[in-house]
């Protein structure tokens, strides 16, 4: 019997039949090609996970970011606080400091909505930001008929004007004399969003005598403004479908580059709003937001790593150096207040200044001068936390005070 031939083992190899004797051959070969591909992915793994991700947080018709940009999609709340005036008959000419008491919260349910949005051809989006506020008793501590004591703001606002009348001062003297009083009394519906009559704005005589007379006829810090399409003015920004470092940079504000409020750089319409950000902007060590109500910016600074819902982020914080006035361009009365304090009257055409609650990081002038405010850094400090790699704002409590200039106006009786 003749002996039995041994033929070479076939296995299948990569999707070929091969001999047994080629197959380390074979895996290896295998190996390498399937190696290969595996390197290229790792390599462009990051650039291909940043670009899914700037497609889908760029703003576009398409994108996820879009719908929730372009109407709120969590509950937000502002709450309220008013400083209530105990003692305006002790303090108003001396001799006892001002006492105030805080009174609220009263807190109201927020909700954000873009309209007449325009896409523009160099990667840019032009729209009008609507407000919308409702009372939310169970919320808040007090009802919106309690009674608040201060200042009179219309009275303050046109005494503002009354500098240089010449020939005119005598008039609007007697005027306020007749007309004006420096403390009110209203209920917080009015001091807020109803707004409260005064006589001094609907004297036909001093409409005609002072400048700049304000158009509104009621005064309310939320007068006319919930509801309203209008109030924060026209914003264009970049949808950062080029250039997603730039999603959210503001390009103009009323169809300006510039607020007309402040000189150079502090004049400058610059940084966001807030609502999206440049994807890189929890990797900074501060970043700065534009907000409409003070016709610029505040810079936040990094604080510390946090993890919300197992989601970790960057806090960032307003610190002493956010009201610093080190930048003196904010100082548009060419000399600047204590430090903690910004002057904003250029901005909202009336003698107010903004601060932190309380004064918190303040100059220590301002506690000295009054009793009745605790700044606590706990309850009263600015911070946001963002998001790593996409910079959502994880949370955010913008808290600030806005501060009545009394001063006394040569020759008018009553500012005196």
């Amino acid at each position: 019997m003749a002996p039995e031939k041994k033929h070479p083992r076939v296995v299948n190899c990569c999707g070929y039949k091969q001999t047994l004797n080629k197959q380390k051959l074979c895996l290896c070969g295998c190996g390498c090609c399937c190696l290969l591909p595996a390197i290229v992915v790792a390599a462009l793994w990051s650039s291909i996970f940043f670009y899914f991700l700037s497609w889908q947080f760029a703003l576009s018709p398409y994108s996820i970011t879009f719908n929730m940009w372009r109407e709120t999609p969590l509950p937000m709340y502002m709450n309220v606080v008013l400083f209530n005036w105990t003692n305006p008959d002790q303090s108003l000419h001396g001799p006892e400091k001002p006492a105030f008491t805080e009174m609220g919260p009263y807190v109201f349910s927020e909700h954000h909505s873009k309209r007449n949005i325009v896409w523009n051809d160099n990667s840019t989006i032009t729209f009008l930001n609507r407000n919308e506020w409702h009372f939310m008793p169970n919320m808040s501590s007090g009802s919106l008929s309690d009674i608040v004591t201060n200042l009179n703001t219309v009275a303050m606002i046109l005494g503002s004007r009354c500098h240089n009348l010449g020939n005119l001062t005598e008039s609007v003297d007697n005027i306020f004399k007749k007309e004006g009083s420096l403390i009110v009394s209203k209920s917080v519906e009015d001091l807020i969003f109803n707004g409260y009559s005064d006589a001094l704005l609907q004297n036909a005589d001093l409409r005609k005598y002072l400048p700049d007379f304000p158009d509104y006829d009621r005064f309310g810090w939320y007068y006319q403004r919930n509801m309203s399409s209008t109030f924060d003015g026209v914003i264009t920004m970049y949808t950062g479908q080029k250039d997603i470092e730039r999603l959210g940079l503001l390009t103009s504000w009323n169809y300006e580059t510039s607020t007309g409020c402040y000189p150079g750089d502090c004049g400058q319409v610059k940084s966001t709003i807030g609502n999206v950000l440049p994807l890189s902007t929890f990797k900074q060590p501060q970043f700065t937001l534009f907000n409409t109500d003070i016709c610029g910016v505040y810079t936040l600074d990094y604080e510390k790593l946090v993890e919300l819902n197992n989601i970790p982020g960057v806090q960032y914080r307003a610190t002493e150096s956010m009201f610093s006035n080190n930048e003196t361009c904010y100082c548009p009365r060419q000399t600047c207040p204590a430090s903690g304090v910004r002057d904003i009257s250029a901005c909202k055409r009336a003698p107010l200044f903004v601060s932190l609650p309380h004064f918190l990081h303040a100059d220590p002038s301002y506690l000295e001068a009054i009793s009745g405010l605790e700044p606590n850094a706990s309850k009263h400090s600015f911070f946001m936390s963002l998001a790593n790699l996409t910079s959502v704002p994880l949370v955010v409590r913008v808290r600030l005070q806005t501060n009545l200039l009394m001063e006394p106006i040569p020759n008018m009786t009553m500012l005196s």
